[in-house]
């Protein structure tokens, strides 16, 4: 947007967060990463290394800040069941500091969410970050939107850890292994490219109309569990077959998670310039990469 304008984003070492900064820095903003990593930070980038549920590193790294740019946080669905005392005080306290270090110092924040129909951890700490920021707005003047990603995807992906459908497809496809499909696989997701989302994210915090708003970030369309794979096997060149699964804990066998993406385009001109398949073919080739070093 502006040269001279002072951008936070919490958690920014991460996948997203990556994108997001080059971006930032590509449109002139002067970028800091508040994250407990010191890996991968760009050229140009301060880092405040610490935990957004340290009080003082969050005081210390908000002075100056025009925007706050909020992805920090615990993920996981069946994961975080068996971590939700520490979820609670990662993604609830640790953004309740965010949001009151904001609201001293006139910075917009940008409250990074999830759509959460599911009755798990995640979810519920997520949707309790978001009415805290709600409150916080409504009391103490708190310059806020929240935006909800979907399923984002791309290079960049970790395909370890916390289970993601994309890269985990992927991976096990060029290993010719089987691909775990929950139930019958017609759950159905809205799969967003990672570049479009980091580009809506920031159309949306330029947005003054959208202060207030909760915004999804997605396609508008969805995609079927099952038909990811198959599309995936397909791009592979794969030999792998459908593995199905009992349905994992914390999630819903009749999903049907797709962005409303109305608001999206109310406040902003954004359009998708990444088709589906293109962006899966992006990710397999990333990753063929990658497991060749």
């Amino acid at each position: 947007m502006k040269k001279g304008m002072n951008v936070l984003i919490t958690g920014g070492s991460g996948f997203i967060g990556t994108h997001l900064t080059h971006y930032l820095q590509e449109k002139g903003y002067k970028v800091a990463l508040l994250d407990r990593s010191d890996k991968h930070i760009p050229k140009g980038v301060k880092l405040f290394k610490g935990d957004i549920v340290d009080r003082n590193v969050v005081q210390a790294a908000m002075k100056g800040m025009h925007y706050v740019y909020h992805l920090a946080g615990l993920l996981g669905t069946e994961e975080l069941l068996y971590q939700s005392a520490e979820a609670v005080k990662v993604n609830v306290i640790g953004a309740i500091n965010v949001m009151e270090e904001a609201a001293k110092n006139n910075t917009k924040l940008l409250l990074v969410s999830k759509p959460n129909p599911w009755l798990n951890t995640y979810s519920i700490t997520k949707e309790t970050s978001e009415k805290f920021c709600m409150m916080y707005r409504k009391e103490f003047g708190l310059k806020a939107v929240i935006v909800k990603w979907f399923s984002v995807y791309g290079p960049g992906q970790k395909h370890y850890g916390v289970q993601k459908a994309v890269p985990t497809f992927i991976v096990k496809a060029l290993k010719n292994e089987p691909l775990p499909v929950f139930d019958k696989g017609q759950q159905t997701a809205d799969f967003v490219y990672v570049s479009d989302t980091a580009r809506a994210t920031v159309m949306v915090a330029e947005s003054k109309q959208a202060e207030g708003e909760t915004v999804e970030i997605g396609t508008g369309d969805g995609v079927k569990v099952i038909d990811l794979a198959k599309l995936v096997i397909r791009l592979a060149k794969s030999k792998s077959r459908i593995s199905y699964q009992p349905m994992r804990k914390g999630e819903d066998k009749d999903a049907h998670v797709v962005a409303d993406v109305r608001l999206l385009k109310r406040f902003t001109d954004f359009r998708s310039e990444v088709d589906f398949e293109t962006g899966m073919r992006n990710a397999v080739d990333y990753y063929k990469d990658l497991l060749r070093t």
